[in-house]
């Protein structure tokens, strides 16, 4: 577990399973994270056990005074590039928006640079998610790119920003 003392990256456990269902099916979340919907229970636990036997990933549950309230991670980790890539997302509406996404975020870089001992961390977002570009920004993230057209929703193309960090940008948060 890693935490600041308000969020705590824990093991992302089998109890968590239908929570994370109800997220995943929600418009407005998939919307900001390019997800399609719906999917199914039997997609979903199909989904989390490939999730628990990837070696190139980890995968944590958000937690804010013991409850679960999103799910974060770093995959396609290659450990000879020391590089993976970041991902999250905050599931209840009621929750984002409060800092929550921030402290996770700087959570993932201190366990990736610092335990994983990662030379480089990017992300993706769609163009059109200003928030979490402005977080990641906060964060020590640089835009290094678009992919023009490359996310097809809501009836249009829009483009997918690429940003990273690399291990001498990184600052530890002084929470």
């Amino acid at each position: 577990m890693v935490t600041d003392g308000t969020v705590t990256l824990a093991p992302f456990e089998r109890d968590d399973l239908a929570r994370v269902l109800e997220w995943v099916n929600d418009a407005e979340l998939c919307r900001a994270v390019d997800r399609v919907l719906p999917v199914t229970r039997l997609e979903h636990e199909r989904w989390y056990e490939a999730l628990v036997t990837q070696r190139d990933s980890v995968t944590f549950a958000i937690q804010v005074e013991g409850e679960t309230i999103g799910l974060c991670g770093l995959a396609h980790q290659r450990p000879r590039q020391r590089r993976a890539t970041l991902w999250i997302y905050i599931g209840p509406a009621a929750q984002r928006g409060r800092g929550y996404g921030e402290r996770s975020v700087r959570l993932l870089l201190r366990f990736g640079f610092e335990q994983l001992n990662l030379h480089r961390i990017h992300l993706f977002t769609p163009a059109y998610n200003i928030a979490a570009q402005k977080t990641y920004l906060k964060c020590g993230f640089r835009e290094e790119g678009r992919d023009r057209d490359h996310i097809f929703i809501d009836g249009r193309y829009h483009d997918d920003v690429r940003m990273g960090i690399l291990d001498s940008e990184y600052a530890p948060s002084e929470e």
